[in-house]
């Protein structure tokens, strides 16, 4: 048996043993560790080190795994590129660029054909919004390593910002084909597709999407989504309907189905939507006020009015409930008119109090905030005055020896800021690293009353 496929053997069987040490990851890769170091293979015991880090990673340890990577920084080529590369990823996680940069630079330095650096480069560029240079390394690591997925999926993404839609098109469909199952793929490849307008066939990417997890409510709400924007409500129907039944959660299912019925003038089959969007969300009022809203619209008064009651009970300083409350008591000829219309004027004059304080503290902070500026003119005025008298008294010579930094030209400095969060048309999805008016509901109770005019455009 030769050297090489015994050293390989030893390492697979490490692997084996660190993952499987009764839920100690490190304890096992230290026995692994301890055993090699007391073989004739010596040598393979930095590279299980290496493992070892990551095995902290794995349980979230993240100030041993770098104190443990950090002993290679003087390594040789090979382990401290490795280790560098670790470390780059691990700051990159904790957001913490300036160190990612560096230890990103350090690996390439160390060994530039590494691909899992350059792309790991490339996401600090991409989260600080260096586009260009952070396509410029993704392809790099691409040339080198054409399967290398997380290089290809960032740099899809890097195109999507920069709206390089058939660069987009060209590199899914290599993606594609280097995994024929990947539902990410089919979905931002759809995605790619509604943005230039090209429905029918991000239609069709979605559906493979769907063909693979059936049960994916989201899914069908996206398809759903698409097939409304046609202008297909029946069709749009069904996969609504698909999507409640699998994430009946979903507060955009919701919305959808409640306004439909509440538009095709189905307020009692409205209700069971609004009332659940209610559970989900119950600090809205509005999905409170939709329940009762259904209610009146279905003939079901007594149902309606303690609704409102609940709601009246819960949100008492909301008008537009109190409004409600007025209205149905006049229809139904109830004696608590009179208390509700007294509890309307209550809030209504606690309001105004309230804007007129806050409209008076507002005053208040703007002459404070005047004053404090005419102080500041004032002191810069006569600062200026005194600066004036000394350079009519007394003239300061020019240093002729030194005057470079005056009269050349200096170049801009870029300062990089540090960026708390990915950009915000990408909130969705961050680079992958590479190891791996108070809103108002107008009231129901008109000839005109439309419930689906208390939902969101």
């Amino acid at each position: 048996m030769s050297r090489r496929f015994a050293e390989h053997i030893i390492v697979t069987a490490a692997k084996i043993i660190g993952n499987n040490s009764d839920g100690d990851l490190v304890n096992g890769y230290e026995w692994c560790i301890e055993q090699v170091r007391n073989s004739t293979y010596l040598e393979l015991a930095s590279g299980l080190e290496i493992q070892k880090a990551i095995a902290y990673l794995r349980e979230d340890n993240f100030s041993k795994a770098i104190t443990t990577l950090k002993q290679f920084e003087k390594a040789e080529a090979k382990l401290a590129s490795a280790a560098a590369t670790n470390l780059s990823f691990l700051h990159f996680l904790e957001k913490d660029l300036n160190n990612a940069h560096k230890y990103a630079d350090l690996a390439l330095k160390t060994d530039k054909f590494n691909p899992a650096s350059l792309t790991n480069k490339g996401n600090c560029c991409f989260v600080q919004g260096d586009y260009d240079k952070a396509r410029y390394y993704y392809e790099e690591a691409l040339n080198i390593d054409a399967g290398c997925v997380q290089a290809l999926h960032n740099l899809i993404l890097t195109l999507i910002n920069s709206n390089q839609y058939q660069r987009v098109k060209d590199y899914l469909h290599k993606y594609t084909v280097i995994q024929p199952e990947n539902t990410q793929v089919f979905c931002l490849m759809a995605k790619v597709l509604q943005q230039t307008n090209d429905l029918d066939h991000a239609k069709s990417w979605y559906l493979q999407a769907l063909s693979i997890h059936r049960t994916d409510g989201h899914l069908h709400r996206r398809i759903g989504e698409l097939i409304d924007s046609q202008g297909d409500k029946s069709n749009a129907l069904q996969y609504y309907f698909d999507a409640y039944r699998h994430t009946p959660c979903d507060i955009q299912t919701l919305e959808w189905l409640a306004s439909y019925y509440i538009e095709t003038q189905y307020p009692e089959k409205a209700v069971e939507y609004c009332a659940q969007a209610a559970l989900v969300k119950p600090g809205e009022i509005k999905w409170h006020l939709m329940v009762a809203s259904c209610h009146r619209r279905s003939g079901d008064y007594a149902a309606a009015i303690e609704k409102y009651k609940w709601i009246h009970q819960h949100f008492p300083d909301d008008t537009d409930c109190i409004q409600f409350l007025i209205k149905i008591a006049i229809d139904l000829g109830l004696p608590e008119r009179e208390m509700y219309e007294n509890e309307l004027k209550k809030v209504n004059k606690m309001k105004e109090i309230q804007l007129q304080r806050k409209t008076s503290a507002d005053k208040s902070r703007n002459i404070i905030k005047g004053r404090k500026i005419s102080s500041a003119e004032h002191e810069i005025s006569r600062s200026n005055r005194n600066q004036i008298m000394d350079d009519h008294g007394k003239r300061t010579p020019i240093n002729l020896d030194n005057t470079e930094g005056v009269f050349s030209q200096q170049g801009p400095i870029t300062i990089h800021p540090y960026i708390d969060q990915f950009p915000q048309q990408m909130t969705h999805e961050r680079p992958r690293t590479a190891i791996s008016k108070k809103e108002t509901h107008a009231i129901v109770f008109d000839d005109k009353d439309d419930a689906a005019e208390l939902l969101p455009d």
